[in-house]
């Protein structure tokens, strides 16, 4: 039987719309929750400070309220004159990632990771500005600068000199010109814009210490002291000034002034990897090696990245006839910069020499660990490619003599000695060859062969003005 139901009865009717009003009642619920939930996340968006602010007090917690940009660069400023370069550059980082297009936060920044060098970084800084503003005078300076920072003062005069026609009273392009046109050997100009940058910025240390550099390269060493002294009187915290000044007391043979001066260095910055480099240096050119050993090691524990500290180092060693560390160094430093030729023709005579122990260690005392090591069996072959690789670099690079004459008779001393037969090679030509009669020193053999070490054996002086000390900064070329 089929039953028919008629709506539009009271009772079907009743709950027709009884069921039509819950619907009703549901979708303008959930419009409501979906306005409010709207609303909350509009208010979160854009005032996300009034919201940490609310949740910390239901929370009960103590709220840090977020600095400022202008006060993050301020706080940037006065570690700036405190010598914290690192951390004004950590607080002006921060102050642009709230305010990423203020031309003042991004120039200040730039010209602290030039003090940093980190030149690469400025240089991008400096494209920014230009993006920001074509205009904007600082942007020239910034990227002038780093571009001589980066080796490239050609390229860097012609856009600090347009920067001029912009703001021909802009300090830092006065100083710019005065390093670039140095590094380009023009003197005069650099000396003329060096005295601009000081008149128009009489308390801007950089200003002092492009003069100085500039006066420096014509050898007016008293007047380059002079401004000098007068920069660390305007930022006493500013570390370049000291070392360009230590320079200066070492080129006149100074050299107990150039050390209290680094010394002073080490006691404003404690952990200055390059200051305890310098002092390496100058403790080993007045003969006090082992105090130049330990600046040296101190140098490369706090800087393992920097291969002019593990060549002095190395060179140290060396010459105190401690192959296996010095072996280590050398190792480090070519690894570091396979480009220099003192690193890696010193690294195959250490190879050498190192493999001679082995070989003679071995032979009384099995268990010695260097029995377990390959110098044993492939030091000299080892030795043998390192030095042949060393003359082709010698030769591609221009090298003074002396250093391809140090190699030919490096691979002499390999292919002559009978510790090392059985190394694969030909003997290039030798300019100056070994007699055969010279014998090794430590050799216990009695086997006539030549000895490498005595053609590279240095002096102190001549360690000093080595041209593989690739650390040695010229400050009159180089900022």
């Amino acid at each position: 039987m089929q039953i028919k139901r008629n709506y539009n009865e009271p009772f079907f009717r009743e709950r027709l719309i009884r069921k039509k009003q819950r619907r009703l009642a549901l979708r303008r619920n959930l419009l409501l929750l979906v306005l409010v939930f709207g609303s909350l996340t509009f208010f979160t968006m854009t005032q996300p400070g009034l919201v940490t602010e609310a949740t910390y007090a239901v929370l009960g917690i103590q709220a840090t309220p977020t600095p400022l940009p202008s006060s993050l660069a301020a706080q940037a400023q006065e570690l700036y004159y405190q010598g914290q370069i690192e951390e004004a550059a950590d607080l002006l980082e921060q102050a642009i990632e709230q305010r990423p297009d203020t031309i003042d936060y991004l120039y200040e920044y730039g010209m602290l990771l030039l003090d940093l060098e980190r030149s690469q970084e400025a240089q991008e800084i400096a494209e920014r500005i230009g993006e920001i503003d074509a205009n904007d005078v600082r942007g020239f300076a910034l990227k002038a600068r780093a571009l001589v920072w980066l080796d490239q003062s050609p390229t860097a005069i012609p856009i600090a000199r347009a920067g001029l026609q912009i703001n021909p009273n802009f300090p830092a392009l006065y100083e710019t010109l005065s390093w670039a046109y140095t590094a380009t050997s023009d003197w005069q100009q650099g000396i003329d814009y060096g005295e601009l940058a000081i008149e128009t910025a009489p308390g801007d240390v950089r200003a002092y210490w492009a003069y100085s550099n500039a006066l420096a390269a014509v050898g007016s060493y008293a007047e380059a002291e002079q401004i000098l002294q007068e920069a660390l009187a305007v930022h006493p915290y500013y570390l370049p000034p000291y070392f360009q000044l230590a320079f200066l007391y070492m080129a006149q043979d100074r050299d107990q002034e150039a050390i209290d001066l680094y010394n002073r260095v080490i006691g404003l910055e404690p952990r200055n990897a390059q200051a305890m480099l310098r002092l390496c240096q100058a403790y080993r050119k007045v003969g006090e090696f082992q105090r130049a050993m330990g600046m040296c090691q101190d140098a490369v524990n706090l800087n393992p990245a920097d291969a002019s500290a593990q060549f002095q180092l190395a060179m140290l060693r060396y010459s105190n006839r401690e192959f296996r560390p010095a072996l280590a160094a050398f190792e480090a430093c070519n690894e570091l910069d396979p480009s220099i030729l003192g690193c890696h023709y010193r690294m195959g005579l250490s190879y050498y020499y190192v493999a001679r122990e082995a070989i003679q260690v071995c032979q009384t005392n099995p268990a010695d660990p260097l029995c377990e090591s390959t110098y044993r069996t492939q030091g000299c072959q080892l030795a043998w490619d390192t030095l042949e690789d060393s003359l082709i670099m010698a030769q591609a690079q221009n090298s003074e003599q002396a250093s391809v004459d140090d190699i030919r008779t490096g691979l002499d001393a390999v292919l002559r000695d009978p510790l090392c037969a059985g190394v694969s090679g030909t003997l290039p030509f030798v300019t100056t060859p070994t007699p055969e009669s010279e014998a090794l020193p430590g050799d216990t053999t009695g086997e006539a062969a030549s000895d490498a070490t005595a053609v590279d054996e240095m002096t102190t002086d001549e360690m000093a003005t080595d041209e593989m000390v690739v650390d040695e900064a010229v400050a009159t070329t180089e900022p």
